[in-house]
């Protein structure tokens, strides 16, 4: 298969997601373990994580800037090297500064490989639509595979501050979109413009995942393990044990 080849591309790109993934999804499995090594605080060690997240989010509009006017190459590349280093660097690490440095430098690269990945798989496929999620809730969408994109409606009675980390639309029409903070933003189907939706319970911390099996049954994670689920197309949500 050709290296132009946009399918191999998307591959690549997807690859390139799941090598990365490990770095957010599987941090809660490594925090007790390193506690009991160095006798940190808890909170000590949670810090890295935050720093993480910030890092991944912030540099995110400057790397996807730099991005559509350099290309993807040189900057997933760099990510190998500063996702490796991050990574690997955390079982060598003997002091809290040195934890927060290596998590940054793999956050940064996981902010590479965000933008390199999403945005490269967009140009390849111009004819395809697309939906996009970020800071201060903003949610944009394309259909011209990413050359043009239009910001859509939001309703709400105040303003959104934190940043959407996930957004999708289901066959009906109808879309979601969680973020930080525990914001959950929905649209019915045959609307245009997102409102908050309303679980009947407070979230209280920062929700990152959201997938849908099919237009009844759905799931949101976030952080210290939340997972919700719905099996009524999102009129009520419950906490959920997997």
């Amino acid at each position: 298969m050709r290296l132009n080849n946009r399918w191999f591309q998307l591959c690549a790109s997807l690859v390139a997601m799941i090598m990365i993934a490990n770095l957010q999804y599987a941090w809660t499995l490594f925090v007790k373990p390193m506690q009991a090594s160095t006798h940190w605080k808890l909170s000590d060690i949670q810090f890295a994580f935050t720093l993480f997240i910030l890092f991944q989010t912030w540099v995110q509009p400057l790397d996807g800037w730099l991005i559509d006017r350099l290309g993807p190459r040189g900057f997933i590349s760099a990510a190998g090297l500063l996702c490796g280093l991050g990574w690997a660097g955390l079982g060598y690490a003997t002091s809290l500064p040195m934890l927060y440095a290596l998590y940054c430098l793999a956050g940064i690269g996981a902010a590479f490989v965000y933008s390199g990945s999403i945005g490269s798989a967009l140009k390849w496929f111009k004819e395809r639509r697309g939906l996009a999620s970020g800071i201060e809730g903003r949610i944009a969408r394309t259909s011209d595979g990413g050359q043009r994109w239009a910001f859509d409606q939001i309703e709400v009675e105040y303003p959104l501050v934190d940043p959407l980390f996930r957004v999708i639309e289901l066959p009906d029409g109808s879309g979601w979109a969680v973020g930080a903070a525990g914001e959950v933003m929905r649209h019915q189907p045959g609307e245009t413009a997102w409102k908050r939706a309303k679980l009947g319970q407070d979230v209280l911390t920062w929700l990152r995942g959201l997938s849908f099996s099919d237009q009844q049954n759905g799931w949101m994670v976030g952080g210290y393990g939340l997972i919700y689920r719905t099996t009524d197309g999102g009129k009520t949500w419950l906490p959920s044990q997997g």
